[in-house]
C-alpha cells in the first residue's frame, strides 16, 4: 500500500508522522527513510502585536528545516529561508531550490546525503528481512515537477511494492496530491490511501502495517 500524508503547510504533518512512527515503532514495526522536521522559535506576544495580531506566521516562527535519517535517526540541515545564504558547500554549484524559486534554499550537500541513504536502502528491496515501511516526508515540486531533488527516494516510490518494502508514506502537499496519483497508481496497482494528519488515519496505518502476513 502507498499511503500519501497531505494537507495544506503548517498542520502538522511531520508532527504527527514523528508521533505515529514512534508509536508504530514501539509496537515492533521497522521504519526506513526520510524526516524533514522543521526548527521552530516561539514568537514574544511584542512580535505579535508588532505584526498587526496572528499573521501567516502565527505564534511560531519556522527558522529552517532538518533531515532525519531512518532508521539510525542521524540528524543534519536540510534547508533555510531563501534569505538566508547559502551553505559553503554549496557555493558554487547549481541549486535546485533555487532553480525552481521555491521558499526554502535546500542545501544540495544534505540532497546528496539524503540520495545516498535512499541509494543504500534501495539495494535491499529483495532481502528476506523483516518488512519495513518506507517513509519519505516530503515529496514536492523539485520532485513532481521537475525530477529532481530526492531522485532516489522517488525511484524507489516509482518502483512499488518490494519484498522488503511492501508499504510505503510519502508526504505530498495538497495541491501535487493530482500529480502524486498519476504518477504511482500504475505502480502501485491502484493501491493508494490518502491520509491526513488525525487519530482515524494512525489507526489505519498501524492495522495496516500490523497486520500479520
Amino acid at each position: 500500500m502507498l499511503f500519501i500524508l497531505t494537507g495544506d503547510i503548517q498542520i502538522g504533518k511531520t508532527r504527527w508522522l514523528m508521533r505515529t512512527l514512534s508509536a508504530l515503532e514501539e509496537e515492533g514495526a521497522c521504519v526506513s527513510g526520510v524526516l524533514t522536521p522543521g526548527i521552530w522559535r516561539h514568537r514574544s506576544p511584542e512580535e505579535i502585536n508588532e505584526a498587526g495580531g496572528f499573521d501567516a506566521c502565527g505564534e511560531y516562527e519556522k527558522l529552517g528545516i532538518d533531515a532525519l535519517l531512518l532508521p539510525d535517526r542521524e540528524r543534519f540541515s536540510f534547508a533555510r529561508p531563501v534569505s538566508w545564504d547559502a551553505d559553503d558547500g554549496d557555493s558554487g554549484r547549481v541549486n535546485q531550490s533555487r532553480q525552481a524559486k521555491l521558499g526554502w534554499n535546500i542545501s544540495e550537500d544534505a540532497i546528496c546525503a539524503i540520495n545516498a541513504h535512499f541509494d543504500a536502502l534501495s539495494v535491499q528491496v529483495d532481502s528476506n528481512s523483516k518488512p519495513r515501511l518506507l517513509v519519505i516526508d516530503e515529496l514536492g515540486r523539485l520532485e513532481l515537477e521537475r525530477n529532481g531533488g530526492l531522485t532516489s527516494a522517488l525511484a524507489m516510490v516509482d518502483a512499488g511494492p518490494t519484498k522488503a518494502f511492501p508499504h510505503v508514506l510519502i508526504v505530498v502537499r495538497d495541491w501535487l496530491l493530482d500529480a502524486a496519483h498519476r504518477r504511482f497508481t500504475e505502480a502501485w496497482h491502484g493501491e493508494i490511501a490518502d491520509i491526513v494528519p488525525d487519530d482515524a488515519s494512525a489507526q489505519m496505518l498501524a492495522e495496516t502495517i500490523t497486520a500479520p502476513k
